[in-house]
């Protein structure tokens, strides 16, 4: 999470509400309570922010894989 939000440079709230609304990639689960984001899917994001929509639409933050 904290080289996402460097790399960003949004903050963890605006990274949350984005990923609800589909705007911004959802993380991966790793395991336990760590989990990340592909480099492909940050790329997209980062190549047109404002742009970007995640192809599995608005995501459920309340779900667990």
């Amino acid at each position: 999470m904290h080289d996402v939000i460097r790399i960003t440079a949004l903050s963890r709230a605006t990274l949350y509400r984005r990923i609800a609304e589909g705007k911004f990639p959802a993380p991966v689960h790793l395991g336990g309570r760590a989990c990340g984001w592909p480099r492909a899917a940050l790329q997209r994001w980062v190549d047109d922010p404002e742009g970007y929509l995640d192809a599995h639409g608005p995501a459920d933050l309340n779900t667990r894989a």
